[in-house]
């Protein structure tokens, strides 16, 4: 089966203004990673080689951030690198670039005259380690490299200036360089195959980073060289220069990019489940398959052999809320069930009073509870899992207690903020308004503040009950059966006179006493996405219909109809402005997930409803292959067209939703349901 790869040729890496949207990221499976855009030109402050987790702190460090390339061909010098600077861009090697590709690593093709250079980039699954390896690919000269490493060691958060008291001294053991900034700091240690090492200790001055200007933040820095590799370079003789945390033994990254590209073609191949499109190479099952690869970047195993899901790249790390909706995309889809347990069983030990972590703290990794939903996801995520595996034995084992605490904790309510009403629904006063997934703030006040009975809040908790009433039932507990039974008739019936807006013909986004919030936002989907839906038919019908039109784009869901008057068409500006933006017509890709959930479930799945699957992914998939994050797809989109990509350039939940929903939809004959 053929796959073209993501590429793009001199037309786009001629072109500086279109290339510098396109970024690369490679990841080691542990956390670290390396990104950068396909002309080498760090545009983020989270660009580098090589950004891992310190060993001293619990933050991730920008360890080495590029290198200055020098090519010698006979008498004449080129420069292969790039950087943007106060009104200029220099050196220019993008005017060398021939092609930029993904094979899978991020691989650039420089033809100068007759000679072509090939490099390579990759990240070392389960360590912080990142290589780069240079081939002659064309020409007959022996050809002089010249590789300046910049380095920061500094918090991926924050930026370098000029300090005089860093370190330019490095020690040398044979083919290894030793090198720290300062006596109390980490060491980085690089691995090379060159013939000369010759000291500079010189400063590089203010690198622009224009994303950062775009986000409203500082966005120039200085970065550091403290030595020069030469190496000989011919179609014989490959060049390479390793980046490491750790020190080991010399490494040789030829024997690492054999070893690596073998695991990455056994993970693609044992993972990719292409049914019905086996012999149909199309851009979607290429796209799919990228998603597949991709997906194993956000699976990170920690030192005691647990998992967990990290958020999204490049700053995102682990959420609760986002750990729950991506377990299914990202683990249950391929069979991956050791690390769903993994995940399941992690969260099980973080219940708190009926919570679950909304995130972990970067700089302590201590559990923030600060959200209302998350408990709730996890009850979806535990479905999702009985319907992959029918390993009822785990829910019941090592989930189940867990799931009852947290059912009781809404059930009693931890006060009069939290509470079950005697209606059965949930009711959450203003001091939870930032404890949904709509959780923006300016200046400690909330964008979107919801409070009273929520409405995607309220569909949760209805199938988190029906999910218990379903467990105790296979476990013979009469008594629970019943109690869990009578609630969920509860809830089913009080729930649509309450949240139906006979007006618009769909549902309330919260009721807080006489107060009924008829904005048209995505969270009343989930009324008619979940497994144990509240709706009957007509209103399904409705409601998904009054999605479709007012929210439905291209590339997911607004958070926000574009007719209602708060509506903020595009992401952009300061963090004020961008906040603002967050959740008021801001496109979110993964929200596609429950919309095309809903939409089968009120057309059947059925031949037609396949294809309508497939054309709502189509321009995501078109993403994946094309922009932003090279692989991957964005946290968010502009609520307008183009829908330009926004946020992280690689989100969980985004990659994991479509994955799923195309599985689910396209590539299998049935979607996946429970079956006790």
């Amino acid at each position: 089966m053929v796959f073209k790869n993501i590429f793009f040729n001199e037309n786009v890496c001629g072109n500086i203004k279109i290339a510098l949207d396109k970024e690369w990221l490679e990841t080691n499976s542990i956390g670290g990673y390396s990104s950068s855009t396909v002309i080498g030109v760090n545009t983020r402050r989270y660009h580098g080689l090589l950004i891992a987790d310190s060993d001293e702190t619990e933050e991730q460090i920008l360890f080495l951030s590029k290198l200055e390339e020098q090519i010698i061909i006979g008498e004449d010098s080129y420069y292969l690198s790039c950087n943007i600077y106060p009104d200029t861009i220099h050196p220019t090697g993008f005017i060398y670039l021939k092609e930029f590709r993904l094979d899978p690593f991020p691989t650039f093709v420089y033809k100068i005259d007759e000679t072509e250079i090939e490099k390579k980039v990759f990240m070392v699954h389960g360590e912080n380690t990142a290589s780069i390896i240079y081939r002659v690919i064309e020409g007959a000269q022996d050809v002089t490299l010249r590789l300046r490493p910049l380095v920061a060691f500094r918090s991926y958060h924050s930026l370098l200036r000029k300090n005089e008291e860093i370190n330019k001294t490095f020690n040398v053991h044979g083919t290894v360089i030793d090198y720290r900034p300062s006596e109390e700091g980490s060491s980085l240690f690089f691995h090379h195959n060159g013939f000369h090492i010759k000291g500079t200790s010189l400063w590089y001055y203010n690198f622009i980073y224009p994303k950062e200007s775009e986000r409203g933040f500082d966005m120039e820095e200085d970065l550091f060289n403290p030595f020069e590799i030469s190496y000989c370079l011919n179609k014989e003789k490959s060049a390479f220069l390793v980046a490491t945390i750790k020190e080991q033994a010399p490494i040789n990254a030829e024997h690492l990019e054999e070893s690596e590209l073998a695991r990455r073609n056994i993970f693609i191949e044992r993972y990719t489940y292409l049914g019905n499109y086996s012999d149909n190479p199309s851009i979607n099952t290429t796209a799919y398959r990228y998603l597949i690869r991709s997906s194993d970047a956000f699976i990170i195993k920690h030192k005691d052999g647990s998992n967990s899901i990290k958020g999204g790249y490049p700053w995102f790390k682990e959420w609760g809320r986002d750990s729950m909706i991506s377990l299914a995309g990202l683990t249950l889809v391929m069979g991956r069930f050791d690390i769903a347990r993994n995940v399941l069983k992690r969260y099980v030990r973080y219940i708190k009073n009926g919570q679950l972590p909304n995130y972990f703290s970067e700089s302590t990794s201590i559990p923030v509870y600060n959200s209302i939903d998350t408990a709730l996801w996890f009850f979806l995520a535990v479905y999702k899992y009985i319907s992959y595996t029918n390993d009822f034995y785990f829910v019941v084992d090592e989930l189940y207690e867990g799931l009852k605490e947290i059912s009781r904790f809404f059930i009693m309510g931890n006060d009069a903020s939290l509470r079950m009403d005697s209606d059965g629904l949930i009711y959450c006063s203003k001091e939870h308004a930032q404890g949904t997934w709509m959780d923006a703030q300016v200046e400690e006040v909330e964008v979107t503040p919801r409070f009273g009975k929520i409405v995607e809040i309220n569909a949760l908790w209805f199938n988190a009950v029906k999910l218990l009433e379903l467990i105790s039932r296979q476990c013979d507990e009469e008594e629970n059966y019943k109690r869990y039974s009578k609630l969920s008739e509860k809830i089913k019936e009080n729930f649509m006179p309450l949240f139906w807006n006979d007006r618009k013909q769909c549902l309330y986004d919260y009721v807080d006493g006489n107060h009924k919030d008829d904005s048209i936002r995505p969270n009343q989907i989930w009324a008619v996405s979940i497994p144990f839906s509240l709706c009957p038919d007509m209103a399904k019908r409705s409601i998904v219909e009054n999605v479709e039109r007012e929210l439905l784009t291209m590339n997911g869901l607004r958070s926000l109809s574009a007719s209602d008057a708060r509506y903020i068409e595009k992401y952009s500006g300061d963090w004020h402005s961008r906040d603002n933006a967050y959740h008021q017509g801001t496109v979110w890709p993964w929200l596609i997930g429950a919309f095309i959930d809903a939409y089968i479930k009120v057309n059947g799945h059925t031949s037609k409803s396949r294809e309508v699957c497939e054309v709502l992914l189509k321009s995501l998939f078109h993403h994946v292959l094309n922009d932003a994050g090279l692989g991957y797809i964005s946290e968010i989109f502009d609520g307008n067209f183009p829908h330009k990509a926004r946020g992280c350039i690689a989100q969980a939940w985004s990659v994991a939703e479509v994955i799923r929903v195309y599985h689910e939809y396209v590539l299998t004959k049935k979607p996946q349901l429970i079956s006790f």
